[in-house]
């Protein structure tokens, strides 16, 4: 029974067969119902497969071109940065030239009240932080005269002023 059960679906999908082999047969150059019928059900489903394709295939795409995007703008953050320190960098450099610049003239027009002197010795007790400088009362300084650094910034004042045979008067350092 089983054989016979066998025998009949293998003769039934052979029947199949030929009855499919002989749809395709063409007839004079028109299109048979069975290829109607085929293009008619999978044409959605290859329409949409290669609308799925397409879309697989932009998105990977975009991706691709995200990433490289990415890449780009931490490149020109890192440029932008390093950029910026440089600015800053700069924006110091010009405003150092320009105090130096403001400082030179102020000397040329001052020159005359200005004295230059060296420091010769520091006091050692470290109490009044004080240096002896090589100019003294005979040079012109006086009690309570502004002492700047070579940079002319103030570091000071004269505390006293004597002349000694070195021509030392003593100026507050660090105030």
């Amino acid at each position: 029974m089983k054989d016979h059960r066998k025998f009949a679906v293998f003769c039934g999908l052979i029947f199949l067969h030929l009855v499919l082999i002989s749809i395709q047969v063409p007839k004079g150059g028109q299109v048979t119902f069975f290829e109607k019928a085929l293009f008619t059900v999978f044409f959605p489903v290859g329409r949409a497969a290669g609308g799925a394709v397409g879309r697989l295939k932009s998105v990977w795409s975009g991706y691709v071109y995200l990433r490289n995007v990415e890449l780009q703008n931490q490149k020109m953050r890192d440029e932008l940065f390093h950029l910026r320190q440089e600015n800053l960098i700069l924006r110091h450099r010009v405003l150092e030239f320009q105090g130096e610049r403001d400082m030179r003239e102020l000397l040329n027009t001052a020159s005359r009240s200005i004295l230059a002197a060296s420091v010769i010795g520091i006091d050692p007790s470290q109490y009044h932080k004080s240096v002896i400088l090589n100019r003294g009362s005979s040079d012109g300084v006086k009690k309570d005269m502004v002492v700047l650094d070579r940079h002319g910034r103030l570091v000071g004042h004269a505390v006293r002023c004597r002349c000694i045979p070195g021509r030392c008067i003593r100026g507050a350092a660090g105030c």
